[in-house]
């Protein structure tokens, strides 16, 4: 009795010595795994990214509203994720109600606002979200933002246009808040000194040749240049990216509705087409009877009747090669009628026979 009584006791201790290795190693070492289908508990990689550039102390101070507990809490959590992704990040969480001097020490009468310090520089947060609060690290702590020059006056994106079809205004607001300090340039003729990317958001007219010209030389002398061609680019344009080895892909234009075929680079139709769809290509104007629209058809009528004494229309269009009422081709299939329909039918006949 004695023996599996000791065995009992060994094999309990040396569970719970386990457990407690266990729950010792997760203290020191915290580990999460993020099960939500929106990624809502994990920081992006470029985030990641931004915090391993961080070389001095960061500081990110939250003030929140104690009647917002669960917006409080979402803010918390996420500040957390930063400050466990980089040891040199702190992050404090005040009432504004109740730390009014912290408040006005650092500028800040809204609910929910976050301050991000680094030194001598700071930033405030009103919107405290992922996108924000790394922009916020970037502008008081990474590197100088770079300057990015918009070119406009040749029918480009500007990025003072706030319309979606027409502007850029979402595109440089993205820019910004992942460091980049966008402005508008008149023309290329003179590049700043200080570009350190430019922008030719979809010409639709040609660039002056001087213009031209200093932008080869600003890309020749090691500047950035993104250029983004839309179908039918200006000749300029096209002969200024092929000076650095692309060439861009000819477009095809869609044909008309009632001349589709085989297109060439330039949306010509370059061959007739043949087949069931250049036959229902179009519609004639009127509709002959079922007898005599396929001539070939065993259940017509006869033979005699069932030929046209002179050419009809039919709801089959004509072509070069196909001529209307012509014997029923191998694509076409009878309609069906439906069996509940035909049940109806004779259902109502009896009815009228009936007395």
């Amino acid at each position: 009795m004695r023996r599996p009584a000791l065995l009992l006791g060994v094999q309990v201790a040396a569970v719970t010595a386990i457990l407690g290795c266990v729950l010792a190693l997760a203290a020191l070492h915290p580990r999460r795994l993020d099960l939500t289908p929106e990624r809502r508990f994990t920081l992006s990689p470029y985030t990641r990214e931004v915090l391993g550039r961080l070389a001095g102390d960061v500081r990110i101070t939250l003030f929140y509203s104690s009647q917002a507990g669960a917006l409080r809490r979402e803010m918390t959590d996420l500040l957390t994720l930063y400050q466990e992704a980089q040891p040199h990040v702190t992050v404090r969480a005040f009432d504004l109600d109740r730390s009014p001097g912290m408040a006005k020490r650092l500028g800040v009468s809204n609910y929910n606002t976050a301050v991000v310090e680094a030194g001598e520089r700071r930033e405030a947060v009103e919107v405290v979200s992922e996108e924000a609060v790394t922009a916020a690290l970037l502008a008081v702590a990474g590197t100088p933002p770079v300057a990015t020059y918009f070119v406009v006056g040749h029918g480009e994106r500007d990025p003072r246009d706030t319309d979606e079809r027409r502007g850029a205004s979402e595109a440089a607001r993205a820019l910004a808040a992942e460091g980049f300090r966008t402005g508008v340039l008149e023309g290329t003729a003179a590049v700043p000194a200080d570009a350190g990317l430019v922008v030719v958001a979809g010409p639709t007219r040609d660039l002056r040749p001087a213009e031209v010209e200093a932008l080869a030389a600003y890309v020749a002398g090691g500047g950035n240049a993104l250029l983004l061609c839309d179908p039918g680019t200006p000749p300029s344009v096209a002969a200024l990216v092929r000076r650095f080895g692309v060439e861009l892909a000819p477009t095809t234009s869609p044909a008309p509705p009632k001349a589709r075929g085989r297109t060439s680079t330039a949306g010509r139709v370059t061959a007739p087409l043949s087949g069931p769809a250049a036959i229902a290509a179009a519609r004639c104007r009127s509709r002959p009877s079922r007898a005599s629209r396929w001539p070939g058809d065993g259940r017509a009528a006869s033979s005699s009747s069932a030929t046209p004494t002179s050419r009809p229309t039919c709801t089959w269009a004509c072509s070069a090669t196909a001529t209307c009422c012509s014997p029923r081709p191998s694509w076409w299939r009878a309609p069906t009628r439906s069996p509940r329909r035909a049940r109806r039918r004779r259902r109502a006949a009896r009815s009228r026979r009936s007395p």
